[in-house]
């Protein structure tokens, strides 16, 4: 039931991302990281709920997201690419700065509500029809 709780907070975590990019189109600084701390934590619960543990950092959980709900890698990279530009204005230290535009944040929103609704989708299936590690 615990899953459930933090799946619940994951949601709430998006919305608030979005009511931000909605309210405040003109300041979309930090939407886009927020609404990618939503779907971590999504993907984190997903991993302990089904293989008992945390993936252990970002990166396994992606792989593990991948593998259980088919998510594919280049929406995933996506949003890593997003979220890296939104909080540091580059994709890797040193970077040219390239902030994200709005209409990627705008996909983002919409790729972190799809995979979180995959998530929640696997974690509601019977036992027998949940993915195995």
């Amino acid at each position: 039931m615990a899953h459930l709780i933090l799946l619940g907070r994951s949601k709430e975590i998006l919305s608030s991302a979005r009511f931000l990019h909605d309210e405040r189109p003109d300041d979309i600084s930090g939407v886009a990281g927020l609404a990618h701390q939503a779907v971590d934590l999504a993907m984190k619960v997903l991993a302990t709920e089904i293989d008992g543990t945390d993936a252990g950092g970002h990166r396994a959980r992606m792989r593990r997201t991948q593998q259980i709900v088919q998510t594919k890698d280049r929406q995933l990279s996506f949003l890593w690419d997003v979220r890296q530009r939104d909080f540091y204005g580059d994709t890797r230290p040193g970077g040219a700065l390239d902030l994200p535009t709005g209409d990627q944040i705008a996909k983002a929103l919409n790729v972190d509500r799809d995979i979180i609704d995959r998530i929640d989708e696997q974690l509601h299936r019977p036992p027998d029809e949940v993915a195995s590690p």
